[in-house]
């Protein structure tokens, strides 16, 4: 049986899917002229993909219209990346920023908000840091290499994190995804943490302490 189609864009579910999803990654492969062989394509890593949302928020769903576009434009301004999370297609999940968000509403329909809201993927990056040991000299003027720290061993690993606490942006199915890479697993960090996940599957409270099943780690 296929999963419903449902969009997730960090805690919200949008009300009313988009009639459209398309990703659209920019291609960054180069074409160059050989001489004798013509035209030739160089596969380089795609470019990160573009997605516009547009849908809009009833006036009937258990959320007011207000208050959704409350909280999106909270995520907007954050500047922080979000999770778009749509199931039942291959379950896609992907970390976004939040371009633009604008909202209008239409003649007879003014209770409902309309809405049109600009994403971009967004991947982590950040210095990469290195440490190279410098070489030492010894009494006898013998250059010799620095210690090298034992090597790793059950009793000398750092203990692996057996919680994790809810941030902003988090979802069970990004948080599966990070812990196991099959987001699809999601469900059994439900259930182990049904008591504390008060507001259902879909809304996370920020600062929620969730326990890791014990085969996850």
């Amino acid at each position: 049986m296929q999963e419903k189609v449902e969009f997730y864009l960090g805690d919200i579910l949008l009300p009313i899917n988009p009639p459209n999803f398309e990703l659209d990654p920019n291609g960054n492969n180069e074409i160059i002229n050989i001489v004798s062989l013509g035209e030739v394509v160089i596969p380089k890593k795609r470019g990160l993909f573009q997605n516009t949302l547009s849908s809009y928020f009833p006036k009937e769903y258990e959320t007011t219209p207000h208050i959704l576009e409350q909280k999106i434009n909270a995520m907007w301004e954050a500047r922080s990346p979000i999770s778009l999370v749509v199931t039942g297609l291959n379950q896609a999940d992907y970390l976004v920023v939040i371009d633009d968000f604008t909202t209008d509403r239409r003649s007879g329909e003014h209770e409902d908000i309309y809405y049109t809201i600009n994403v971009t993927e967004y991947v982590p990056y950040g210095a990469i840091e290195m440490y190279i040991p410098s070489s030492t000299e010894n009494s006898e003027g013998e250059i010799t290499a620095p210690p090298q720290p034992p090597p790793r061993t059950y009793e000398n690993k750092p203990p692996t994190l057996r919680t994790h606490t809810v941030v902003r942006g988090d979802t069970l199915w990004a948080i599966t995804r990070t812990k196991t890479g099959d987001p699809n697993r999601w469900r059994e960090l439900y259930d182990l943490n049904k008591s504390v996940i008060i507001n259902g599957v879909y809304e996370l409270q920020i600062g929620t302490v969730l326990n890791i099943p014990e085969s996850w780690v």
